[in-house]
């Protein structure tokens, strides 16, 4: 790294790249990105041998954060659930865009570090750690996320209700 910020990377393979900024306190992401004059796409850089491979980065540290509470069907704190802010469907593929927290024993959450887009929000009562980067799983759940649209610096509160679990429809009632 120079002192003027510019560096050099030798003997990158072609291919496409996901520009990544490691903040330890979550509030940095890459802006944008370019790799000669060809921006990034979807979080995507393409690089090609030949040609113009310099690459420009625009780092902002205002990342936004959700914050709130969990309750159950009763109205009492979830506590020890997972809280899980997923990315629209066309960022889903790289689970960077995801940020899940636990509940704490009032039911409070915090997710910190997400880019401006959209996202769904949700709780469940029953689930494992890294189900929802399955597209089947989260197909059951969609219509029970809650709408969040994020911009730069934004700073939301946002109150859930823990969804159940869905119930078998083949199981005979009860």
């Amino acid at each position: 790294m120079q002192s003027d910020g510019s560096f050099l990377f030798r003997n990158v393979s072609e291919g496409e790249y996901r520009p990544l900024v490691v903040d330890a306190n979550r509030n940095c992401f890459v802006k944008s990105a370019s790799v000669g004059t060809s921006p990034m796409v979807d979080g995507k850089l393409a690089i090609h041998s030949g040609g113009d491979n310099s690459l420009e980065y625009v780092v902002s540290c205002r990342a936004s954060q959700v914050a709130g509470q969990v309750l159950n069907g009763d109205s009492l704190p979830a506590t020890g659930v997972f809280v899980v802010l997923v990315p629209d469907k066309s960022l889903r593929d790289d689970f960077s865009n995801y940020h899940d927290a636990t509940t704490d024993q009032y039911g409070h959450f915090l997710l910190k570090g997400a880019i401006p887009g959209d996202y769904k929000l949700f709780s469940w009562a029953s689930v494992e750690e890294g189900d929802w980067w399955d597209a089947d799983f989260l197909k059951s759940y969609e219509d029970k996320g809650t709408l969040v649209h994020l911009e730069e610096g934004d700073r939301k509160s946002i109150e859930l209700t823990l969804i159940e679990p869905l119930k078998n429809p083949s199981a005979p009632n009860e």
